[in-house]
């Protein structure tokens, strides 16, 4: 029994002895394992920090070169943008190079049309200017023949009547205001009434032969600058003027009542009358004015001509 007890303790001892080797060679194993594994980590860790830095720095560069490559395409795009721009105004600039080419194009046949135009212009300028010289020639013969003509009418009544016959205008003057009319009135005297009468008979007859060429027969009264119920220049003026024009239309009336048929139709279609006032005052070698020689009435006779001439006077001052 003792024995087997004995027997038995020392089997157990040597079971446990074996477990016990058994697992203290387990922990040795396992505590190797644990050495070569908290070995490998700090390695692993160290290599995985050094390439996270690694790959932060990478990621930087590549931040920095991303934002490198946003400011190049920032300035591309605005670079296309000029671009669009210049070749915008490249465009509008070959339009309207194109138009000015046209309009130049058209200019340049207007021109040639212009010229020509202003070549046959200036031909019938040279033309009109060739008419117009003979016409005036013929117009200073016509005036000469009505003036030689008037004379030779005329001529013995000059010293009867106080009047005068002007070359220039084909002024037919009467200058005695004492025999004209009474002072101050527009009534014609008995005296001027006969001369009338045989003076515009006459004076129509020989007007008459030169109807193509006389535009007017003008009846004009003068007055000096003189009246004696008025003391201003003005109010002088205007009264001589009411004055003028009331003569000359008793000149007229006269005049037509003193003939009839077709040479009072060929003067009434002629005459006119004018007051002129004071405008038109006749001067002594002294430059005074002569107030007597200034009161007076005239019949004048304006050719087509002479009127064109007296109209491109007034335009040309």
């Amino acid at each position: 029994m003792e024995n087997f007890f004995g027997n038995a303790s020392v089997s157990e001892e040597n079971d446990w002895i074996s477990f016990s080797d058994l697992m203290a060679g387990m922990m040795v194993i396992f505590l190797f394992i644990a050495i070569i594994y908290f070995d490998r980590v700090p390695k692993n860790t160290q290599q995985i920090i050094a390439q996270k830095i690694e790959l932060e720095k990478d990621l930087k560069q590549i931040m920095v070169e991303t934002d490198q490559l946003k400011k190049l395409k920032l300035k591309l795009e605005l670079e296309r943008e000029e671009i669009e721009t210049d070749l915008e105004q490249a465009n509008a600039l070959k339009l309207d190079l194109e138009k000015r080419a046209e309009e130049a194009e058209a200019i340049v046949i207007l021109a040639e049309a212009s010229r020509a135009d202003a070549q046959e212009a200036a031909d019938d300028a040279e033309a009109a200017k060739a008419k117009f010289t003979l016409t005036l020639d013929n117009f200073k013969n016509v005036e000469l023949e009505i003036y030689e003509a008037l004379l030779f009418e005329f001529e013995k009544d000059f010293s009867i009547w106080n009047a005068e016959l002007i070359k220039e205008n084909l002024i037919f003057r009467f200058k005695s205001p004492e025999v004209l009319f009474p002072a101050g009135d527009s009534n014609l005297t008995e005296k001027f009434q006969k001369i009338l009468t045989s003076f515009v008979p006459r004076y129509v007859s020989v007007l008459e032969k030169f109807d193509d060429y006389v535009e007017e027969v003008r009846v004009e009264g003068h007055t000096s600058s003189e009246f004696s119920t008025e003391v201003t220049a003005l109010g002088k003026y205007i009264a001589n003027m009411n004055l003028s024009q009331d003569r000359t239309r008793s000149v007229t009336e006269f005049s037509l009542l003193s003939i009839a048929g077709s040479d009072r139709q060929w003067l009434q279609k002629n005459l006119t009358a004018n007051g002129l006032s004071s405008s038109k005052l006749i001067y002594d070698s002294a430059q005074q004015e002569d107030r007597e020689k200034s009161r007076r009435v005239e019949f004048t006779v304006r050719t087509a001509i002479r009127k064109t001439l007296l109209e491109l006077e007034k335009l040309d001052n």
